[in-house]
């Protein structure tokens, strides 16, 4: 049996799946979106099959926005 990673995206955008990456730092915020500044809850966004290409957008999201998060 095998298990399909999934990764959440926001659901803000039709053309272009953006992860969102969890902060945990208010309650109903616990993702935000780098792409527009959405903010969801825990389960919030869109779950969808992850991809090497999601995976990577997300380190790199992460790392661009660590300084910005870190505040």
């Amino acid at each position: 049996m095998s298990k399909e990673k999934k990764i959440t995206i926001c659901e803000n955008h039709n053309k272009c799946e953006v992860p969102l990456i969890s902060t945990f730092a208010f309650n109903g915020a616990e993702s935000w979106c780098p792409f527009c500044g959405g903010t969801s809850g825990m389960f919030g966004g869109k779950t969808v099959e992850s991809t090497p290409e999601l995976e990577q957008r997300l380190i790199k999201y992460k790392e661009e926005s660590k300084e910005f998060l870190g505040a």
